[in-house]
């Protein structure tokens, strides 16, 4: 009974050292599939890199606030041609011609072979 009882403790510390491995494994691919398809944002935070934001507020902080904002003037929207039309100008330019075929139709003889 030993040997038997031996054989079990070592497949079950087999077992569980598989266990663990399979664990393992299936966190990294999670770690992975999320490096890979998760979402990622590139938004730093201003406190973080005080400097060099603050250059991009230049604009901001040398405008006149008392200067009105500019009236925006309404703009008429562009209108495409109907494309139908410049086919039908362009087909106007080439020569055209027209013709009737006279056909007859024939007689259709069947014969047959016999053989011999």
């Amino acid at each position: 009974m030993d040997a038997k009882d031996a054989y079990i403790r070592q497949l079950e510390n087999q077992i569980s050292m598989m266990q663990k491995q399979i664990d393992n494994l299936t966190e990294l691919i999670l770690i992975m599939r999320q490096d890979k398809f998760g979402a990622s944002s590139e938004k730093t935070p201003k406190d973080v890199v005080d400097g060099q934001l603050s250059l991009f507020d230049e604009a901001e902080v040398c405008a006149d606030a008392s200067v009105p904002e500019p009236v925006a003037k309404e703009v008429r929207g562009y209108f495409r041609k109907n494309s139908r039309t410049k086919r039908a100008e362009l087909i106007k330019a080439f020569p055209s011609a027209s013709f009737h075929a006279a056909y007859r139709k024939k007689k259709k003889s069947v014969s047959s072979v016999v053989p011999c």
